[in-house]
């Protein structure tokens, strides 16, 4: 089954276009990035395959079926979670959250709930901070948190929006990997801005801005890429880990 299918999906909000005739499948597990500048309509992407918005033309399939109706089947991570830092709840607690709409109210969860969100905790390398106070963890911290909250409903599509947005860059390299584990599990949508680093660990990128769009590889994707953030961008490989950056160039 499908995981993902939009076909000649537009958007628009009032006369503004945001997405124009996008077609996109995803058909297996795997680690897409999802990048574009801003404005490009990234968000509404994201959003139209969460079900929180309706295309204006087309149609959006989640495992066959319109988004509305599989939301149990996809955990998502948003971009930065903000909460007062003061509020008294545990790494623990905050993770437990995930289970809520298919367990018992806050206090009563089951043992087997229980169960695995240590488990989750310890497959995202948290379980040493369990009974910490949510607030006093770094922003890479959280995130792992959050993919542990997000994985409580067993989902088998994560989308994931910019995560690295409030990330340590030391922390980059293990929360990449934490995903690389993961993706063996479950398909796994990134959104993102940032090109070079996600290049090295995706197994294929979607590039997008309104009507300009592409799906494949990293190197398929560098002249759409070129068009959409109007610098020219080159493939550097290092071993077997290409990566892009932008060329020094002047802009007219």
């Amino acid at each position: 089954m499908e995981i993902i299918r939009l076909n000649n999906v537009c958007f628009r909000y009032g006369d503004i276009h945001v997405l124009q005739n996008i077609n996109f499948s995803l058909e297996k597990n795997g680690l897409v990035g999802v990048i574009g500048p801003n404005g490009g309509g990234k968000t509404t992407f994201l959003k139209l395959i969460l079900g929180l918005l309706e295309p204006s033309k087309g149609s959006v399939k989640v495992f066959g079926e319109p988004p509305k109706k599989t939301r149990k089947m996809v955990g998502y991570v948003p971009q930065y979670a903000k909460f007062d830092r003061e509020f008294p709840i545990s790494v623990f607690e905050v993770v437990m959250l995930g289970s809520l709409g298919s367990k018992k109210l806050f206090g009563n969860y089951s043992g087997e709930a229980k169960n695995t969100a240590l488990a989750l905790l310890k497959k995202v390398g948290m379980l040493e901070y369990k009974d910490r106070q949510i607030g006093a963890l770094s922003g890479g911290q959280i995130q792992r948190i959050l993919i542990a909250r997000a994985l409580m409903a067993n989902p088998k599509l994560l989308v994931l929006d910019e995560p690295m947005s409030s990330v340590d860059p030391e922390f980059q390299k293990s929360f990449y990997e934490l995903l690389a584990e993961l993706k063996k599990e479950m398909a796994i949508l990134l959104i993102t801005h940032d090109i070079s680093i996600v290049s090295q660990y995706v197994d294929s990128l979607v590039c997008l801005s309104k009507d300009l769009y592409h799906h494949g590889s990293v190197s398929e994707g560098l002249g759409k890429l070129e068009k959409m953030y109007g610098c020219p961008i080159e493939m550097i490989v290092h071993g077997e880990n290409p990566h892009i950056v932008l060329k020094r160039h002047k802009h007219d």
